[in-house]
């Protein structure tokens, strides 16, 4: 296993054992909401932000703090392809209570096609079809 995806794991507090399978997908998701809230304090401030892998690794992992939607999904996409999922991140949009665009991760393999979408576990708890 990477060092990326151990600590990934150990900032998420996930035992489980990474294959590419719906349980991992959704179990990851889980707890990616669960211990990485969503923070926009570098967008308000405002402050250049990166969305390069060493940058979101730095920041959400070992800073320990939180992030926005691309940041988020940023993460959780790079963990799910190094796990060997096949991912693509897309825009999406959302209208609750105003519009606000963000990135989303689908994520294809076999029989199976679910988005993912980090850092709003009040609207997504988990990853869906």
């Amino acid at each position: 296993m990477s060092p990326f995806l151990s600590a990934y794991f150990s900032r998420l507090g996930w035992t489980g054992t990474p294959d590419v399978s719906l349980h991992t997908l959704r179990e990851l998701h889980i707890h990616h909401n669960g211990a990485i809230p969503f923070e926009n304090l570098d967008v308000l401030l405002p402050r250049e932000i990166h969305l390069d892998d060493r940058t979101l690794e730095e920041k959400l992992i070992h800073g320990r703090r939180g992030g926005y939607c691309f940041e988020q999904n940023g993460l959780l996409e790079r963990a799910l392809r190094e796990i060997g999922f096949p991912c693509a991140a897309f825009w999406g949009a959302w209208c609750w209570p105003i519009r606000r665009i963000c990135r989303r991760v689908p994520i294809g393999c076999c029989w199976w096609r679910w988005r993912g979408n980090a850092g709003l576990p009040t609207l997504v708890s988990a990853a869906r079809p």
